[in-house]
């Protein structure tokens, strides 16, 4: 009897072959995990993964990769990973690349615990019976170059920071006097004055000494009044005009006899002796001083400034540093220098006969003549008002 083809039964759930595949496939899809997430976790790319579920080992371009690959992710799947690596293995006829790593992969379970109690043997963490002394961390242990390199640079901020503030606090507190031309006269009128106190050999004295009496001073810097404005009425000049003076109105007068000349005494005025200055075509000590040690002036003078001997003085000497610099000027010749070089020329009498008897004529071209007034032509002025 020929068998039909309703006798077939139908097949069941254990009637098909499951591959290793299916089995990856329906872990992950319990998972809801798709292969690019297993790609983010694992950082294994997707087509490997593939590879894996379809049992294709040669998608892999290094084969020592494939066992790791496989037994990360049966891992992630929550599966045994050497089962899983030996399914792969049979499915796709991948071969591990050497023994160890295939005995490694298949290694029993009492194995690793050997060798796991073998490692606690001699840890004195693990194991109590073992003697355990602690290390003593060394003084440099704790120390951080980063930490150290910090301090210094806040050190240096500190300091600098410091400095600063204190040039600050210097250049604040610092008092500086403006430079004048005219130097302050002094009170020179004193009576039994000894060349002791006098100090002639000393280089640098108080500047601007001159003979001027408390008096003088005193009408030199006593305020002046103002004077009072005199008021001009704006008719004034023209009412002023006298018609019969000028234009055609104007009437000359006719004198009646010639004036006789009036006779005027002439009187012969002796001209006064031309001035002595001491002149520096360079920067130039200079100090004038009386026979007595009476020291009038004391200064440096710059280039092009001079000091004009007062007539009144008798037989006044000069001292002067980098002589070679000085001249003096009577009237308007110049003789010199005093001195040679950077020499120092000593009681060089400052008159007209002994300026000209003891020093060369100078020619005019040779140096500048000076532009400047005299450094002490106010203390010169102050004296001549005084006379008159």
């Amino acid at each position: 009897m020929t068998e039909s083809v309703y006798d077939e039964q139908p097949k069941g759930f254990d009637d098909y072959q499951i591959t290793l595949g299916d089995i990856l496939r329906g872990e992950r899809a319990t998972l809801g995990k798709t292969l690019l997430d297993v790609q983010d976790h694992l950082r294994i790319k997707a087509k490997y993964l593939a590879a894996i579920e379809e049992g294709d080992a040669s998608a892999f371009e290094t084969p020592g990769f494939v066992a790791g690959y496989v037994r990360s992710y049966a891992r992630y799947l929550g599966l045994d990973a050497d089962q899983v690596f030996e399914t792969f293995c049979a499915e796709s006829g991948f071969e591990a690349v050497n023994a160890s790593m295939a005995a490694r992969g298949t290694a029993k379970p009492q194995s690793r615990a050997a060798s796991l109690r073998a490692s606690t043997l001699n840890d004195p963490i693990l194991n109590a019976k073992v003697p355990h002394r602690p290390v003593k961390d060394g003084f440099f242990h704790d120390v951080s170059l980063a930490g150290i390199g910090s301090v210094f640079v806040l050190l240096a901020l500190v300091s600098g920071l410091t400095y600063g503030g204190w040039r600050v606090l210097e250049e604040v507190q610092r008092v500086q006097f403006a430079p004048t031309n005219d130097a302050p006269g002094l009170v020179a009128d004193v009576e039994n004055l000894s060349t002791e106190f006098a100090a002639p050999d000393e280089e640098f004295m108080i500047a601007g000494m001159q003979a001027v009496s408390d008096t003088q001073l005193q009408n030199l810097y006593r305020p002046r009044e103002l004077e009072l404005p005199q008021m001009v009425s704006r008719d004034g000049p023209i009412s002023a005009i006298d018609p019969k003076s000028f234009g055609t109105l104007a009437v000359t007068e006719v004198l009646a006899a010639p004036i006789d000349p009036i006779e005027v005494e002439t009187k012969v005025v002796e001209a006064a002796p031309p001035s002595v200055d001491v002149y520096a075509v360079n920067p130039a000590w200079v100090r004038i001083y009386m026979p007595d040690g009476t020291i009038l002036f004391e200064k440096i003078l710059d280039a092009g400034q001079r000091y004009r001997v007062p007539p009144d003085l008798e037989g006044p000497l000069l001292r002067a540093g980098n002589s070679g610099s000085v001249y003096l000027v009577v009237g308007d010749e110049a003789y010199g220098p005093v001195g040679r070089g950077n020499g120092v020329a000593r009681k060089v009498a400052l008159n007209e006969a002994d300026a000209k008897s003891a020093f060369t004529l100078v020619a005019a071209e040779d140096i500048a003549a000076p532009q400047t007034p005299p450094v002490n032509a106010l203390a010169l002025q102050t004296v001549e008002d005084v006379a008159q």
